[in-house]
This record gives structure tokens, sequence and C-alpha cells, in this order.
């Protein structure tokens, strides 16, 4: 029995609706908070030392990259630094993902200065035309010896000297005659 309504026709969505507008919506996503600490900001050191940087992330665990403004003044590789040539440095610490997380950086500050020597030698008494040496040993602070380094002694006329593995060299005295010298190391 019809009541007089139409069947209901099937449903084609391209002829019912009319096109949307183009729309762009905007999505922000923020980078994570990251902190990077070190347990030391300034580090003096002599030239040849080494140190190393300790560094502590916040998430544990992230990587950083370490980079020098001068590479004359320190080498820097994975924290470890080494004192090249007198002077000031300074050390970047930046975390490596930057695109999860926040960049961070810091640095820390190097000086480098000479490391003072010491000449250690005792007086001669010897007899003339003896095989006898004035022995001088050239030292660093720490009592280390410094090697093949040239070495000026005037004793009665000037002469270069190379220091050997041992920081010493040795002036011979068998060449001087009957007297007292005063004897100066440059």
């Amino acid at each position: 029995i019809g009541l007089g309504i139409p069947a209901e026709p099937l449903f084609r969505s391209a002829s019912v609706y009319a096109a949307a507008e183009n729309r762009t919506i905007q999505v922000t996503v923020t980078a994570i908070d990251a902190e990077i600490n070190v347990t030391k900001r300034y580090y003096e050191l002599y030239g040849g030392e080494q140190d190393e940087i300790i560094v502590f992330t916040a998430p544990d665990d992230l990587k950083v990259k370490f980079e020098t403004n001068d590479d004359d003044v320190v080498f820097v590789y994975n924290g470890k630094i080494t004192a090249l040539g007198e002077g000031n440095a300074n050390i970047f610490i930046s975390l490596v993902d930057n695109t999860v997380y926040k960049a961070d950086m810091i640095y820390v500050k190097v000086k480098v200065i000479k490391m003072p020597t010491q000449i250690v030698s005792s007086a001669v008494s010897t007899v003339y035309n003896r095989d006898d040496n004035l022995i001088i040993d050239l030292k660093d602070i720490k009592g280390n010896p410094i090697k093949n380094v040239n070495v000026t002694v005037d004793l009665n006329g000037v002469k270069n000297y190379t220091t050997d593995e041992n920081g010493t060299i040795k002036v011979p005295t068998n060449v001087l005659s009957a007297g007292e010298y005063q004897v100066n190391i440059l």
C-alpha cells in the first residue's frame, strides 16, 4: 500500500555536497626541554697537559658535541682537552640532536700557560784534563725531565747542547785551564 511517499533514492555524496573550502591549519610541535651541565666551568692547564670535561644532561645520556674557538690553544675530542699552546680558549658544548630537544649550549673557559722549568745542577770540582762533566738537568715543575730541548751554556765560551731522554746535558770540563769559572745557563 502506498502512502504517497517516494522510495529513498540511493545516496551519492558527490552529487549532494558541495566541495569544502581549502583550509590551512597550523600544527606546532615543541621541542623537549633539555639541559647541559658540567662539573667545572674553568680549566687552567700547562702546555701539553690534559683534562676532561665531565658533562651531565637532563634528560640523561643525551649526546653532546664539543667545539673550541681556538685550535692553536686547545684540542678537544669527546670532552678530553689537550692544552696545545699558551692562550685562552672557550670550548662550546651543545646537543647533537637539536630536532627533538631544545638547543641548549654552554661553554667552559680554558687558560693554557707555559709550564715553568727548573735547572738542576751541582758545583763541580775537578782536576785539569780529567774527564769530568758538569751535569745539568732540565725539569718541569712536576719533576719530569724535559727532553730534546736546546740549552745554551756559557762556560768559558757559549755552546749549545740538547737535553737527552732524561732531560740531561753533559758539559765537558776537561778542556778548561786551572781556575774558577762562572757558568751561565740560558
